[in-house]
């Protein structure tokens, strides 16, 4: 039935918020009696968590410069990574693989960076390591202790399994973790464990797959269904998850046996959309109705799509009529297309929508989805009408503002993509691009691209702005690297349109573009040469040939890619000064370095900076390398950098990057070269000016880490921050002092 894994997925979000309670248990306790302070053990926790010691060795440049073999590196560090480092490994894999995609305000929402990582990868190969990559993480996940988060990351595993076409290792996890959380010995976990996985595998459609465990599950649901404890999630929620599994498996009885068990806990005077729906998929509207009826005595719904997916299911019109206001009114948090979406795929008739669709706004939001969902039906003609009712809609209102709204047709076309409905996508896309109804700005480039319609806004580009002559070449130029992974000549052809150099003289927009296009078609590099030598100015030429040596890192050519870069400084150095622009031959090799650091491109950016002359490091960004450095693995480089900071900048400088270098050599087990960090840093604050509290805070906790106990005490009892805020902050680092001291002693005792 199409409209289960839509529940399922609201099913999940309450799964998440309800798990959270049991993952707060997760950390060791210790006995109000114990030697060591009641919260010291999640201090220790979340230190070690905090250490994140990837990458482990330097990226080589071809590594480092590509999203992807960085994300694949991280990926493949975390698999072969010992089981002491359990808890590191449990905190990243979190990241990774599960994210805060339902967190609400203030929290901000976050895709697990494997969703991301999804979109990035275009080539067979690229699956082919992924898959690979999952079936090392597996077997990683196979290692953790902690089991409520084991079963998370294994039913994520599952989802990406499903997500790359390999439904049967999906299967494989699902049967894996269930048969684990069968034997967990807590019952409640057990329970709300196998919850989610039912979730889960009714999300990837593989229920009929695990059917067989049925049974044995329900025996340990229906054991913490007790009545008198008031815990919903384990007497509803979860006995409706497997109620749900039984309806997917083909054994409707079972399913109606569960979903009659569990109204003793929810009758119908509360308001469960869930059990609604179940009865009436289960063909028992007599049992639906009294629920049925107390929803529609409480119209005001929260924010929630499974009322629409009832509305379709139910195919009530009073109840669409108030689960419609969801839509109509959404608040900043709800995602009025995603339900929209849910009520069509639980079976809803877009007739019943078109009538709702009442202003210029909902029209402008809602018509694509109606005319994709017309398409689905083989209803061509009122199809054909959304699309065309649509684009008037835009026609009407464009350039306009109505109740705070602009009808971007780009933008909407994007979302009906995002959605599936890439047919009526493309089609307004280009309509409205032909009536010159698209806004000519960088954002519709990569619309354009997903839908593959570059070529219909070739006019559209051309007619950016002139007011800001830098932004309108870095449009042109974005535009022409997009045509590359469609069509190389047309964006060679694009690319060779583009002036030779900006109107600053610091950047060669012809020869940066075609570096870009080489990753795709080697022939632009002899292009990109060409026009570099050309140059006769010599800051022109050096940032043209660094654009070279960036593009020729990109594709493997280290070789090239450094004949490239000291071409590059030569002409830097020969620059003569001019006073009225500022160019000078310190700031072209400053630009130089940060244009590499900007790709990750460590070593030739630090191999750059030392060109510049030690009077001038002072007026020089030197933080950046450090940061950049580190995040590559690079260490040494980072160190290096970060003595000239300390050597030749202010402390406050150096003090803006040490607690961070030392904590990633930390996180290396490199524990004597973190200290030497730290003592540079306790120099600085044991002078008289007062430093910067966050790098004072930072380095007592490093110091504690690291057992300069002693050193740690000194700087708490000097702590320079007044007032009642400072007082409170020195008590905790105190308290945080304290902790590992006592853990010292233990040790040694």
């Amino acid at each position: 039935m199409r409209e289960h894994a839509y529940v399922c997925q609201r099913q999940r979000l309450l799964f998440i918020s309800l798990f959270s309670l049991f993952l707060t248990t997760s950390l060791p306790i210790v006995p109000a009696q114990g030697q060591v302070n009641s919260s010291c053990p999640q201090v220790f926790a979340e230190d070690i968590v905090r250490r994140i010691p990837y990458p482990n060795q330097p990226l080589p440049a071809i590594v480092a410069t590509n999203s992807v073999s960085r994300a694949f590196a991280e990926l493949n560090e975390i698999a072969q990574s010992p089981v002491a480092q359990n808890p590191i490994v449990q905190s990243t894999l979190d990241r990774w693989l599960i994210g805060r995609p339902f967190a609400v305000r203030p929290d901000s929402p976050t895709s697990a960076q494997f969703d991301v990582l999804l979109t990035q990868i275009s080539k067979p190969s690229e699956k082919s390591q992924l898959l690979g990559i999952l079936d090392k993480l597996a077997a990683r996940i196979d290692q953790l202790s902690d089991q409520q988060i084991k079963y998370r990351l294994m039913a994520a595993v599952a989802k990406y399994y499903q997500q790359l076409g390999a439904p049967d290792r999906a299967t494989t996890v699902l049967t894996r973790s269930i048969q684990s959380s069968l034997k967990q010995s807590n019952a409640r976990s057990r329970t709300s464990q196998l919850g989610g996985l039912l979730v889960t595998a009714s999300e990837l459609k593989q229920t009929p797959k695990i059917s067989a465990l049925l049974g044995q599950v329900e025996s340990a649901i229906v054991a913490t269904m007790q009545p008198g404890q008031n815990l919903t999630l384990f007497q509803v929620t979860v006995p409706l998850a497997l109620a749900q599994s039984y309806l997917e498996a083909n054994q409707p009885a079972k399913a109606l046996q569960i979903v009659d068990r569990v109204t003793k806990f929810a009758p119908a005077t509360q308001i469960n959309p869930d059990i609604t729906r179940l009865y009436l998929q289960l063909k028992r509207p007599d049992k639906a109705q009294p629920y049925l009826n107390t929803i529609l005595k409480n119209p005001g719904f929260p924010e929630d799509d499974r009322y629409l997916v009832l509305a379709a299911i139910s195919n009530n019109p009073k109840l669409l009529t108030y689960a419609w206001n969801l839509i109509k009114t959404p608040s900043f948090d709800f995602d009025a297309p995603r339900a929209l979406q849910a009520y069509f795929q639980a079976g809803g008739n877009p007739d019943r929508i078109v009538p709702l669709l009442n202003t210029p706004e909902l029209r402008a939001n809602h018509l694509l989805a109606i005319a994709g969902e017309y398409r689905k039906r083989n209803q061509t003609q009122k199809s054909n009408q959304a699309i065309a009712q649509f684009i008037q809609t835009i026609q009407k209102n464009w350039n306009t503002t109505d109740g705070g709204y602009i009808y971007d047709g780009a933008s909407l076309a994007s979302i009906a993509f995002q959605q599936g409905y890439v047919p009526e996508a493309t089609t307004v896309f280009r309509r409205l691009a032909s009536l010159g109804l698209i806004s000519p700005r960088a954002y519709v480039i990569p619309i354009a691209q997903n839908l593959k319609a570059l070529d219909a806004i070739e006019s559209t580009i051309q007619r950016f702005p002139n007011t800001d002559p830098e932004e309108r070449l870095r449009v042109l130029q974005q535009f022409a690297v997009a045509y590359s992974k469609q069509n190389v000549n047309k964006a060679l052809s694009l690319a060779q349109q583009l002036p030779l150099q900006d109107s600053y003289g610091i950047r060669s927009p012809r020869v940066e573009t075609l570096m870009q296009i080489g990753a795709q078609d080697p022939s632009a590099f002899a292009l990109a040469a060409k026009a570099a030598e050309s140059l006769t100015a010599p800051n022109l030429k050096a940032v043209a040939y660094g654009a070279i040596a960036r593009g020729y890192i990109e594709v493997g050519q280290e070789q090239a890619a450094e004949t490239a870069r000291q071409t590059a400084v030569k002409s830097a150095k020969t620059i003569p000064i001019n006073p009225n622009t500022g160019i000078a031959p310190n700031y072209i090799l400053a630009l130089l370095a940060q244009e590499f650091l900007n790709e990750e491109q460590i070593e030739p950016a630090w191999k750059t900076f030392q060109e510049i002359p030690k009077a001038a490091y002072k007026e020089t960004n030197i933080s950046n390398l450090v940061i950049s450095a580190v995040q590559v693995g690079q260490l040494d480089i980072a160190r290096q950098a970060a003595g000239l900071m300390y050597a030749n900048q202010s402390a406050d400088e150096y003090l803006s990057i040490a607690p961070g270098l030392a904590q990633a050599y930390l996180s290396r087990n490199r524990t004597s070269d973190a200290i030497a960090i730290l003592d540079q840093a306790v120099a600085i604050f044991n002078s008289k000016e007062t430093r910067s509290i966050d790098a004072y805070i930072q380095t007592v906790r490093l110091l504690a880490q690291v057992d300069r106990i002693e050193t740690a005490r000194q700087l708490v009892a000097k702590y320079p921050e007044p007032g009642e805020a400072g007082k409170l902050r020195k008590q905790q680092l105190q308290s945080y002092v304290t902790c590992y001291t006592e853990r010292k002693s233990r040790l040694r005792n």
